[in-house]
């Protein structure tokens, strides 16, 4: 895709980063995105999953959320988004590590939860360790293009989390049910354990651990038009502060 194809298909869409909406919430689009984001998540675990799912986490604030976005009559709407969160940032704010309370099943077996916490306690020793997950879209309303755009910034957004912010493995669960797991082993990410595991808060969904200490580069420089968008990109830094919230949510 030449520069100027990239310009005109994507001139309504941007890259949104906000980095821990903890210390960002007193921002307007912040609050926008974030309600627009988890209505996305709660009505499509819901579909898939029933509704005694519980799709979120309490590190949900203390994430870094990219999202794209697309301008719809002057208004931000999310097309999609993803959380990150590094194993720093859970000490920072005394959370336990997300990929632990997914595990944290009576389904699964303890000594197979003991096992993989035992691994990555001892990798947190000696190298930088992240989480991904809470991928949301509204897949049934998606264009073509917008399906592509939501593949490739899956891709983008998760090497990019994982080159700036120099971790050197990244953990995440993927579906069994749909094949996502074998989507992230196409860009870098390995199987942990070839048994399923029990997912807890995804009404004990089958899930595949998985894990990246190499991304797939052929398969990063596929998404490398979305630089464009990432030049162009708002974002608002993890700084903690003490913030003022002088407005009703969005």
């Amino acid at each position: 895709m030449s520069l100027i194809d990239v310009e005109s298909t994507l001139k309504d869409y941007n890259i949104v980063l906000i980095e821990s909406p903890l210390f960002n919430f007193n921002k307007e689009l912040t609050q926008s995105l974030l309600c627009q984001s988890y209505s996305m998540r709660i009505k499509s675990y819901q579909k898939s999953y029933g509704v005694n799912v519980y799709p979120f986490g309490g590190e949900e604030m203390a994430c870094d959320h990219y999202f794209l976005t697309k301008k719809i009559n002057n208004k931000t709407e999310v097309v999609c988004s993803l959380k990150y969160i590094t194993f720093d940032r859970c000490k920072f704010f005394n959370l336990t590590f997300p990929l632990f309370n997914t595990l944290a099943s009576d389904l699964n077996p303890s000594s197979l939860y003991q096992k993989i916490k035992s691994y990555v306690l001892e990798e947190v020793k000696k190298k930088s360790i992240a989480y991904v997950g809470g991928l949301s879209a509204n897949f049934e309303i998606l264009t073509s293009l917008e399906r592509k755009l939501v593949r490739d910034f899956v891709i983008f957004a998760t090497c990019s989390f994982k080159r700036i912010n120099k971790v050197d493995e990244l953990f995440t669960t993927g579906t069994k049910r749909k094949d996502f797991y074998q989507f992230l082993q196409s860009f870098g990410f390995d199987v942990l354990y070839p048994e399923a595991i029990i997912h807890k808060e995804v009404a004990n969904l089958n899930v595949m651990l998985q894990s990246m200490q190499r991304y797939n580069d052929k398969e990063f420089k596929k998404t490398s038009y979305l630089n464009f968008l990432w030049n162009k990109k708002i974002y608002y830094k993890f700084e903690p502060n003490i913030i003022n919230i002088d407005q009703d949510v969005a």
